[in-house]
């Protein structure tokens, strides 16, 4: 797991800035818009960066990503300086990659999608009222006997769409 995390802003998105954010080292200069590159000195793949509406400000920002053993969640007030949540995995399970994280204001809660592992690869869902403790994902979306043997479900990509509750 050797990912950088980086930082970009758009008016449009399409047209993007890299601002110099000074923050990392990376080939011998800090010249560059590197958020980081491990968290806590956890290494750090596959994440999901949200903004909170409902955090205090100083955890404004929220991610969640994998970081062995389990799932790992870090907070920052402005999206740029991270800080490791140091009370271990927010949640225990063995996942992959691709965990998307989001505050559900239906239901007054954190969302966690991760993947499970049922039959191939697998999408698992989890809720917590703090975003640092979630129970065991409960598998919410598998491949069943019609699908071949090799079929798996790659990415759950879900998120809250604004302009539909129930969605």
């Amino acid at each position: 797991m050797d990912a950088r995390y980086c930082y970009a802003e758009s008016q449009d998105g399409i047209h993007w800035e890299k601002p110099v954010l000074g923050i990392q080292t990376y080939q011998g200069s800090t010249e560059n818009n590197i958020l980081f590159h491990t968290l806590g000195g956890r290494p750090v793949h596959g994440g999901c960066v949200f903004k909170d509406p409902n955090g205090p400000p100083e955890e404004r920002y929220k991610f969640i990503f994998l970081s062995e053993p389990g799932i790992w969640g870090a907070v920052s007030p402005d999206g740029i300086h991270w800080r490791l949540h140091e009370g271990g995995p927010i949640l225990d399970y063995p996942s992959d990659t691709q965990q998307v994280g989001f505050w559900d204001p239906r239901i007054g809660k954190y969302v966690a999608y991760i993947r499970t592992h049922v039959r191939n690869r697998t999408i698992g869902r989890s809720e917590s009222a703090d975003f640092f403790h979630f129970p065991p994902a409960e598998t919410v979306l598998q491949c069943d006997d019609k699908d071949p043997d090799d079929m798996d479900l790659y990415n759950s990509a879900a998120l809250k769409y604004p302009h539909a509750e129930n969605a």
